[in-house]
């Protein structure tokens, strides 16, 4: 049940006020997999869920959507908020990654609990177009770029 957890880039209605989030951007329990467009994005999803990933425990963006929550996300922050990002988050993985909205890819979020279920997702990901792997875990995060 998804009330257990609240998903790293969540902007829809039935997701918490970013307003209402931690200050500091630090998930765990979750796999980022980037993967070269929406199409790919629903194949993977599909091959998460024939992996056992019920559908409650995936999710899956759009570059154009990631890019559009992302300015919402900002204009919503208030300047304390912003130097606290600006202190905490990682520049270069969040450059990367709106890099990779700006080119039009698209992004799948996996709820995996423990590194054993990333694995298993990352298995079930390995014949689909992935760009690239981050996952975090309960002792950090790990991230696998694809050639």
């Amino acid at each position: 049940m998804t009330d257990d957890w609240v998903w790293p880039w969540g902007m829809t209605e039935a997701d918490p006020d970013p307003a209402s989030r931690p200050w500091v951007f630090n998930p765990r329990g979750f796999l980022l997999v980037v993967v070269a467009d929406a199409a790919e994005a629903e194949r993977a999803a599909v091959a998460i869920e024939e992996a056992g990933f019920p559908p409650a425990h995936h999710r899956t963006y759009t570059g154009e959507q990631v890019l559009e929550d992302r300015a919402r996300f900002v204009a919503q922050q208030g300047i304390a908020r912003r130097l606290v990002e600006t202190v905490t988050i990682d520049t270069e993985v969040l450059d990367l990654l709106i890099d990779y909205a700006r080119a039009g890819r698209a992004f799948l979020w996996v709820r995996a609990p423990e590194r054993d279920d990333a694995n298993r997702a990352i298995r079930a990901l390995s014949t689909h177009d992935a760009l690239y792997f981050r996952y975090y875990g309960n002792d950090g995060v790990e991230e696998i770029r694809m050639p």
